[in-house]
């Protein structure tokens, strides 16, 4: 985060462009503004009115009047242009003329963004503006009069009427030059200060995510990197996580507190039944009413906790919201990146397409594309009732997802495993998260060896949710034992009471067990899964083949990824796995080269270490080498062991 900046809020800065003019460059220059300090909005007005002839009050004021109308349309563009930059400096000294001034006042920037600003209003600004609208707490508001702008004129009719040629001329004047270089020399020894305060404490942050282990895990991978770094964290989830989060020695609190039960429902849709757009209509429905309320108690926690930036989960849209009203920086962190909507490549969640580069190909890219976009617009019309305050909209003005912070999206894998060449500018890979909370597996009864017997070791693992697919597990079983008696199984449950899958015949050579340690993959000859972020990237770093069987939301896209560079056999239904398996162990492995290389390549990649990396420089602009907190974490587990 800088100390001091200045945004310029004037006809002179050219919407579309964030550019500066000229003129307003070489003043605020002349007044001490240092180069990089100065940063560029787009304002909503195409340019200001430079008439060759002295032109009457009423037509000049019509024309811009309709300007200003003109405007209002792209309020909501302007608003999120604006926040982010008012986020990214301790302070900031606005420079606005009429118009810029009753858009920063129409904005609605929530306080404690306000209270960072200072504001210098040039020109004759009308009362009326000042007084309209919502008001602006602790801003500096100073009103110079030098030459006319005949927009606000009209509300002074005892001042000249005209507009002087180049417009901006009134920036000559020495008492506009003294007030600026006041202006700028307290906003910047206050924003100075405050950058000092902040540097002299750790960093404090605040991660969220919901309970599933897919999502809760990666984050739980950074947020044990970032304490590496010397960051002061609180973890937030729901109550049922919390042994599992205090036992890793982070602070715990927690979200919708009473209302687990209605969390753990979203992840329990049988997708393979029914209409999946209604099911993932009703999720998201049930998802809104519980996210609402996750609003207020993370700006509680943001406020108690003098947070400087929370890192949630990108299932958490929501944080956003708390992170604008507590003036904090927002990071999103994305364990399926291929969820993100790009500019090129097979859009996700239409049943984990491929990339196909003929004219036929495109056109299906371009229509699923469009559905999807489409279909996006539909669910936030249906549900505008749960969202439209906290979400008014699908995209923002840059075609950017607002369920995605824009400032910063850590996806959390690789680039080159993904389809898409054409990311959004927020987006940064830092390579796979893969973290497992040693404290859960050892309460959790989880083996810390799987062989046990010899011949090919085959581990099953379905994730912590998909109950409807563990519960048709029993039949699929007995015909894997059939077609493939000389292999020892070992089937994950996800959940503590392993006893309750109810697989009749479990024996030596086929055990059911509470959860696994996917560090100890390298033991299998083969792992079967349905494509989850965790398992798909522990399994790659295993170097082991692999069979997925995907069976809801972005699983489709994994197992897509995975057929389609020949890493993994893709099979439709569970009853599959059994076939698929005897034809895996019976034909040669053309593929060990391939897996064998990006297993190399992720055990060499230390994504939790680079995430921290990329927040601490993102929340409180620390520069802090990946290697430096990889080292400090490998120290730091030595450690731990002894």
């Amino acid at each position: 985060m800088k100390p001091f900046q200045v945004i310029v809020l004037s006809g002179g800065a050219r919407w579309g462009t964030r550019s500066v003019g000229r003129t307003q460059r070489r003043v605020l220059a002349s007044v001490g503004v240092r180069d990089g300090e100065l940063v560029g909005v787009e304002f909503p007005f195409g340019r200001p009115v430079r008439p060759a002839r002295r032109t009457s009050i009423v037509v000049s004021s019509a024309v811009n009047g309709l300007r200003y109308a003109r405007s209002l349309l792209p309020l909501r563009a302007f608003r999120d242009r604006l926040l982010p930059l008012l986020g990214d400096a301790e302070r900031t000294l606005v420079v606005a003329r009429s118009q810029g001034l009753h858009l920063l006042e129409r904005a609605n920037v929530p306080d404690a963004l306000l209270e960072r600003l200072r504001v210098v209003a040039l020109g004759p600004i009308s009362p009326t503006l000042l007084r309209g609208g919502r008001p602006v707490p602790a801003a500096d508001l100073v009103t110079v009069l030098g030459r006319r702008d005949a927009f606000a004129a009209r509300t002074a009719p005892s001042l000249e009427a005209g507009v002087d040629a180049d417009h901006l001329g009134y920036l000559d004047d020495p008492g506009v030059h003294r007030i600026l270089r006041d202006a700028v020399r307290r906003t910047r020894e206050e924003g100075e200060r405050a950058a000092a305060h902040r540097a002299e404490r750790a960093p404090r942050i605040v991660l969220a995510a919901p309970p599933f282990s897919g999502h809760l895990h990666p984050l739980l991978g950074v947020a044990d990197a970032l304490r590496v770094a010397g960051a002061q964290l609180v973890v937030c989830s729901t109550a049922d996580r919390r042994g599992e989060i205090e036992a890793e020695g982070f602070a715990f609190e927690p979200l919708a507190p009473g209302r687990e039960h209605e969390v753990w429902a979203m992840s329990e849709i049988d997708h393979r039944r029914g209409v999946k757009a209604v099911a993932m209509w009703r999720e998201l429905r049930r998802n809104l009413r519980v996210a609402r309320d996750i609003v207020p108690e993370l700006e509680d926690v943001v406020r108690r906790f003098d947070a400087d930036g929370i890192v949630a989960d990108f299932t958490l849209p929501h944080a956003g919201v708390a992170a604008e009203l507590t003036g904090r920086a927002w990071i999103t962190t994305m364990p399926s990146p291929c969820a993100i909507e790009c500019a090129d490549g097979p859009p996700s969640y239409c049943g984990g397409l491929t990339p196909d580069a003929t004219p036929r190909g495109r056109l299906r890219d371009a229509a699923f594309r469009l559905a999807v976009r489409a279909f996006k617009f539909v669910a936030h019309r249906l549900v505008a009732d749960l969202a439209r305050d906290e979400i008014p909209a699908v995209y923002r003005a840059d075609g950017s997802e607002r369920a995605y912070s824009p400032q910063r999206v850590l996806c959390l894998g690789e680039r080159s495993f993904e389809f898409a060449t054409r990311w959004p500018r927020a987006v940064r890979f830092t390579g796979p998260v893969r973290y497992t909370p040693r404290g859960a597996l050892r309460r959790s009864g989880a083996p810390e060896r799987l062989r046990r017997e010899p011949g090919p070791l085959v581990v099953l693992s379905f994730g912590t949710h998909l109950a409807h697919v563990k519960r048709d597990l029993g039949p699929v079983l007995d015909r894997l034992r059939a077609l493939v008696p000389e292999a020892d199984v070992v089937v994950a449950a996800g959940r503590p009471d392993a006893d309750a899958m109810h697989v009749p015949g479990a024996d030596e050579r086929l055990r059911i067990v509470p959860y696994l340690d996917y560090d100890g993959l390298d033991e299998a000859d083969v792992v079967v899964h349905h494509g989850g972020a965790g398992i798909t990237w522990a399994a790659l770093a295993s170097g082991r083949r692999q069979i997925v069987v995907p069976a809801d939301h972005d699983q489709f896209d994994f197992a897509a990824r995975l057929a389609y560079r020949g890493l993994a056999v893709r099979v439709d239904e569970p009853a599959d796995v059994p076939a698929a398996l005897r034809r895996l162990l019976d034909e040669p492995d053309p593929a060990a080269g391939e897996r064998a290389r990006w297993a190399r390549r992720l055990s060499a990649n230390d994504g939790a270490a680079r995430a921290a990396a990329q927040v601490l420089l993102d929340v409180v602009g620390t520069e802090r080498s990946a290697d430096v907190v990889r080292a400090g974490r490998e120290e730091g587990h030595r450690v731990a062991t002894h």
